[in-house]
């Protein structure tokens, strides 16, 4: 569910730790969790009154009154979670700069950020469902000589000799986590992801991003980087292209520009941009953008226009596969298949999920 913010909800707790916190009672002249609600999720800091302290999004528990430390957004142990040392500490509901500083003169929000850069390097087998720094909980699924490991530069996954491979967040509720359910079906958000490096040695394809309404057979989007998007040969280090899915049916289309078959990269969808950006108008549109990461993301103003699909065509089918309030969308990075686990490849260094307030 969307995050949940009340005010003057401030409370106290001895926990130490990298754990979850016992809430102690509401500070004097202040609310306690309880106005947050069982089991909704807030942004807190937690403040020792010294030089330990962590803003992150975290979920109220009435039974214990507890606070979970689910995503930590900034702390004074560099980004992760903090050791509380013993004492007594002031947790409270706020907004995180994430969400305010980060917001951009269109109104764009930050609503979660992921860097795989930087993160503990570790190597997965199929079936493994790692919980990361992030707080995020992924899973696995490789074979046939594929690989996934975490590496200085991100989350690099080595691509199948056959057959197909994928790491996913083992969860369908994070985007409707993360957005809440009503934006999440109405639009104006995006999912952004940036490529640190890839190869693509021989044949083969590859999604940066899909997203998939109730199962990716179903009704799926992606992102594609690869070599042969229409069939053909397009550059060595890949062209990016669409996916569309509905009811088993695959739409790929290049973006904008003509193939490239000559494998010089002269066209601007086949060139050395590390940025995709999927916008979504709403669950049945969406436009694809790309750019360059440099030192930062992108503005979105200065994003490249790439492609645009619609299922208008399939709005009935789509949307009965998405109305159900228990059906929410699945997500999944760095997934495909062909050529061998040397030579194609494909390392993502961080993706964020956006929303644009009217």
């Amino acid at each position: 569910m969307a995050l949940k913010y009340a005010d003057r909800v401030k409370e106290t707790t001895t926990t130490t730790g990298t754990g979850t916190l016992t809430l102690a009672g509401a500070v004097t002249g202040f609310q306690s969790f309880a106005a947050i609600g069982d089991g909704h999720s807030c942004v807190y800091c937690i403040d020792s009154g010294g030089s330990e302290w962590e803003v992150g999004v975290g979920t109220y528990t009435s039974s214990g009154t507890t606070l979970s430390r689910t995503t930590v957004i900034a702390s004074s142990n560099s980004g992760s979670l903090v050791n509380f040392s013993a004492g007594t500490k002031h947790v409270y509901v706020t907004k995180s700069a994430q969400n305010l500083g980060n917001m951009s003169d269109d109104g764009m929000v930050v609503v979660h950020e992921t860097v795989f850069a930087g993160m503990s390097t570790a190597t997965y087998s199929n079936g493994n469902t790692p919980t990361l720094s992030d707080g995020i909980q992924y899973g696995v699924s490789i074979a046939n000589g594929a690989g996934v490991q975490i590496d200085a530069n991100g989350l690099k996954a080595n691509y199948p000799t056959s057959g197909e491979m994928s790491f996913y967040v083992n969860s369908n509720t994070l985007l409707a986590d993360r957005l809440g359910k009503s934006r999440l079906r109405r639009g104006g958000w995006a999912i952004w992801c940036h490529l640190a490096n890839w190869s693509f040695a021989s044949t083969s394809w590859a999604y940066v991003i899909a997203i998939g309404g109730n199962n990716y057979s179903a009704h799926c989007w992606g992102t594609r980087k690869t070599r042969n998007t229409q069939g053909g040969a397009n550059t060595a280090n890949g062209s990016l292209g669409t996916w569309q899915t509905w009811n088993g049916s695959d739409v790929s289309n290049v973006f904008a520009g003509a193939p490239d078959t000559t494998g010089n990269g002269s066209t601007n969808h086949s060139g050395a941009e590390d940025v995709v950006c999927m916008y979504f108008h709403d669950p049945f549109r969406c436009s694809w953008y790309y750019g360059t990461y440099s030192g930062g993301w992108p503005s979105f103003e200065s994003l490249k226009y790439g492609a645009y699909g619609n299922m208008i065509g399939n709005q009935v089918t789509v949307y009965n596969k998405i109305r159900d309030p228990a059906t929410t969308w699945n997500l999944a990075f760095c997934g495909g298949s062909g050529g061998n686990s040397n030579s194609n490849y494909m390392t993502m260094a961080r993706w964020r999920l956006t929303y644009w307030d009217p």
